[in-house]
C-alpha cells in the first residue's frame, strides 16, 4: 500500500499517491509517467507520450516550486498526518488571536460598557462586576474589537465565566 500525500497546487487540494513504479494517482485518477533527470533541478517528464521540461526548486517547509514548459506552479506537499497537524495549528493560532475575558471572581454584572463591534484599547473598562458589595472594573488586557458579549447586566457569574471575547 502506498503512502498518500496531500498536495496543494496553486491553492487547490489534491490527494496523491504512487501505487506502482512510474504510476501516480491524483484524486483517484491513475497516470503513467516516465522521468529522466537532466540536472540537479531539471527533469524531462513523459506523460501520455507528451514530454514536459520540468524545473523543481525545493524551498523547504513542504513547498516545491515547479516551472513546467514555461508555466509556474507552487505546490505544498505533506503527508496526511502532517496536513492534519498543520490544520490544527492554524485553528489554534486563529483561536489564540481571540482573548476571552473571564470573571476574576464570582459576582453580578452591573454594567456592560462595550457592545459587539466596539473597538477597545488595553486597560479600557469593559464592564462593571459587583462582588462582595464592591464594584470592580474589568479591563481589556488587549487592543482589539469586541466580537462577542456573553453576559447581560444583572447576570450572576461564577469565577472564570467568559464575559466577553476581544479579537
Amino acid at each position: 500500500m502506498s503512502k498518500t500525500y496531500i498536495a496543494y497546487v496553486n491553492g487547490k487540494m489534491n490527494e496523491v499517491n504512487f501505487p506502482a513504479k512510474e504510476k501516480i494517482n491524483i484524486n483517484n485518477k491513475t497516470i503513467s509517467f516516465e522521468v529522466s533527470k537532466n540536472s540537479e533541478y531539471s527533469y524531462l517528464v513523459n506523460i501520455d507520450n507528451k514530454v514536459y521540461d520540468v524545473t523543481v526548486d525545493n524551498t523547504g517547509k513542504d513547498e516545491l516550486r515547479f516551472l513546467i514548459d514555461g508555466y509556474y506552479f507552487i505546490a505544498v506537499v505533506r503527508s496526511r498526518l502532517r496536513d492534519k497537524a498543520v490544520e490544527v495549528m492554524k485553528a489554534v493560532q486563529a483561536e489564540s488571536s481571540q482573548k476571552m475575558i473571564t470573571s476574576p471572581m464570582p459576582g453580578m454584572v452591573i454594567k456592560i460598557n462595550k457592545t459587539v463591534g466596539s473597538e477597545v484599547k488595553t486597560g479600557e473598562t469593559l464592564l462593571i462586576l459587583e462582588a462582595m458589595k464592591m464594584e470592580n472594573e474589568i479591563h481589556s488586557p488587549v487592543d482589539g474589537i469586541v466580537t462577542e458579549v456573553k453576559v447581560k447586566a444583572g447576570t450572576s457569574v461564577e469565577k472564570n465565566t467568559v464575559l466577553l471575547i476581544v479579537e
